[in-house]
Parts: C-alpha cells; sequence; structure tokens
C-alpha cells in the first residue's frame, strides 16, 4: 500500500478543476461523465483584481490516497471561490482552516455560513454549493466516499437504513468532537510530509479510517444522531467472548470495529456497550491489548529476527516511540529491556492503573461519552485504534 501526498504550484485558480479530476481514481472517473470537467469551478473571488494583478494569485495544492480517504491541502494567496455545477461522485468533504477563513452556501441553506479556523465544515457534494476562501488562506480538506459512511452509519443502527444521512454544515473546532477532528486531521497531514510514514500499513490506514469516521458520525450533529443515542441494546456476555475471540485470531489483520460486531453477532453500539460493562473498556482498546500482547510475545521470542519498529509496525503501531512508551506503562519495561543483557526474561511489573490506551478519552469528554472509542494522547502515533 503507498501513500503519495503531491505537492503542485498552481498560477491560475481555474487550472484548480482540471488537476482534481486528473488525480482522481480510476474507479471514481469511470463514474463520471464524458462531460464533468465542468462539474466543479474555482476562480478568483475578484476577476477584475485577477486581470489587474495575476502575477499574485497562486494556489499551493496537495492530495493523497489513504485507502478509501482522500485528503487535500489548498493553500491560496489570493482570495478564490468555488463551485459545483453538476452531479459528481457521491461523498462528503470535512475541511478545516489552519490560516483565514470563508463562506459556505448549500442547497438547502437560506443564508451563506462562516467558516474560519474555530469554525470546520462538514458537507456533501451537491450541486449548487458554493464556497469562498479568504487572501492569505490554508485549508486542509478530507474527502469519504458516501456510501462508506453510511454503511457505517448503519452498522451503528444494528442495520437499519440510513438513507439521506445529512450533517450541519459548520461544526465547533474549538472544543470536544470538533476540536478532535480538527488535531486528527492535522495528525494526519503532518504525518504524510514524513518521508518514512508508516500509515504505508494496512492496519494503521484502516484504523485511522474506522477512528475518523466514528468520530464523524458520533460527534458531530447529523439527522441520525436521535437514533445513535437511542441505541441502547445490549449483547450478552458470550458475544463479548466471541468478539475477544476474532480478535485473538486477526490481531495482526486490519480489524475494523464492524467485522468486531459482525463476528459478535451484535451491532456496533451494543458491542461498546458490552464491553463498557463486562471488561469496563472499549472493543477497540481490547483489540489494543491483543497486539501490545501479540507484539511483546514476538520481542521475546528465542527466534526472533524482526526489530522492534518492525514488530511494532506488524501490529499497527505507527510510531515507535509512541509503542515504547505504551509497552513500558503496560509491562514496567521498555521494548528493548524485555530481555536482559544475558537474554533472562526481564522481571517488571506494570504500574496498577496506568494503563491509558488510545481509543479511550478521558470520562466527561463530550466525543468521549458519545463514542466510547476515540483516541487518547497516544492514537495519533499508535492509529490501530
Amino acid at each position: 500500500m503507498s501513500v503519495r501526498l503531491t505537492l503542485v504550484d498552481v498560477a491560475e485558480p481555474h487550472r484548480l478543476g482540471s488537476l482534481v479530476r486528473q488525480n482522481l481514481l480510476r474507479g471514481e472517473k469511470s463514474l463520471l461523465c464524458e462531460d464533468d470537467d465542468g462539474s466543479r469551478e474555482w476562480a478568483p473571488l475578484d476577476r477584475t483584481r485577477f486581470r489587474q494583478e495575476p502575477e499574485n494569485y497562486q494556489t499551493k495544492y496537495a492530495d493523497a490516497s489513504l485507502g478509501r480517504l482522500r485528503v487535500v491541502l489548498l493553500a491560496d494567496r489570493c482570495a478564490t471561490q468555488f463551485k459545483i455545477r453538476s452531479p459528481v461522485v457521491e461523498a462528503f468533504w470535512v475541511c478545516v482552516f489552519e490560516r483565514g477563513g470563508g463562506k459556505l452556501s448549500v442547497p438547502y441553506s437560506h443564508e451563506p455560513m462562516i467558516a474560519d479556523t474555530s469554525a470546520g465544515i462538514m458537507r456533501e457534494d451537491l450541486p449548487g454549493t458554493w464556497s469562498t476562501a479568504s487572501d492569505g488562506n490554508s485549508r486542509l480538506g478530507m474527502r469519504i466516499p458516501a456510501g462508506h459512511l453510511r454503511r457505517k452509519l448503519e452498522a451503528l443502527l444494528d442495520w437499519q437504513n440510513a438513507d439521506g444521512l445529512a450533517f450541519n454544515p459548520v461544526f465547533d473546532m474549538t472544543r470536544g468532537a470538533g476540536a478532535t477532528i480538527r488535531r486528527l486531521i492535522g495528525s494526519l497531514f503532518n504525518e504524510l510530509k514524513q518521508s518514512d510514514s508508516l500509515l504505508t500499513n494496512e492496519i494503521a490506514a484502516r484504523s485511522f479510517e474506522e477512528h475518523l469516521m466514528l468520530c464523524l458520525l458520533l460527534g458531530l450533529r447529523h439527522n441520525y444522531s436521535g437514533a445513535i443515542h437511542r441505541q441502547t441494546s445490549s449483547c450478552a456476555p458470550r458475544n463479548v467472548n466471541r468478539a475477544e475471540e476474532f480478535m485473538h485470531v486477526n490481531v495482526n489483520a486490519p480489524v475494523t470495529i464492524d467485522a468486531i460486531a459482525n463476528a459478535a453477532g451484535c451491532s456496533v453500539r451494543a458491542l461498546q456497550i458490552a464491553f463498557r460493562r463486562f471488561r469496563g473498556m472499549t472493543p477497540m482498546a481490547a483489540l489494543q491489548r491483543f497486539r501490545l500482547e501479540a507484539a511483546r510475545a514476538d520481542i521475546l521470542s528465542d527466534r526472533r529476527t524482526q526489530s522492534l519498529a518492525s514488530i511494532a509496525a506488524a501490529y499497527g503501531f505507527t510510531n515507535s516511540g509512541r509503542f515504547s512508551r505504551l509497552f513500558r506503562r503496560t509491562y514496567g519495561v521498555y521494548p528493548s529491556e524485555a530481555r536482559g543483557n544475558d537474554g533472562s526474561l526481564a522481571m517488571a511489573y506494570p504500574e496498577r492503573n496506568a494503563t491509558y490506551f488510545p481509543g479511550e478519552l478521558p470520562e466527561g469528554s463530550r466525543c468521549g461519552a458519545m463514542m466510547e472509542n476515540t483516541q487518547s494522547r497516544e492514537a495519533a502515533g499508535c492509529m490501530s485504534i
């Protein structure tokens, strides 16, 4: 699996449309008509200014594919505008401003909404949508296939039909779920800038995708939020045991919460409730423990040939430094100290009540209370949650 962040400079804003189409995945291009080149339009916000000083206009554009996600960076020296004129590939976009701000108008809104460094955008690709961006702006965007997000929602709703999913277009990024989403997207772009990014690991990429979609569905307001909160069913302990057996067998595979719930025979939400009740943790935190224990077993193996970093990556831990700290907090020693100089097993005990796994937020956090399986501070570096 390859992750490529391509950066280009565009002198004329209207050229962005053809650039975006050029970078679409092959499967997405097949969904477009031959005349869809004009479906999206970028242009200077002030056309008179552009004619008078075209040399001042420059847009930095970068994009990459991460599994089924598309991540995009846009930075405009001068203000631009964007319009969707005709139907395009069905998708949702989440956008956060690093600098500057802009306005968004969607077909069902009566007036434009303001977005800036404290207010993010969550919109669908619908004809009639338009937005503007100010001078000197920089924004990060992430596109999620609409069908994929709907299937995730249906899993949360015990496989009830979830057609017509619609989010509130603007969300608060200063606290709660919105702040989590802003940090999550920012950390992803920082990681993609690294030449040795471990996001090429399929487990890590799938885990990030899973985590982002749960943040969006459980943390942001949409027309199914009430239905999710009313999902109070639980499953019997045997379903928890089935889930744990599935985790154990698939400890080094890119497992999703949907797959675990399917193996357990209950809905995602029911599984989360059951694990909180019977195990005192989230399902993904339990999976993290299985993976950490499997990594420890490999490290202590007499037949070990891989490096510590390779072992960590094999189980989805994308940052070896954070993996080492998590290992020490759990087992009392760093991975490199797990075997003594003479080859004997190091005798140490984990710190009690100090095991804080990625996939869990502190109690009382709005997003944590809703999701029960979002990130801790380690999640940015250990994405297999």
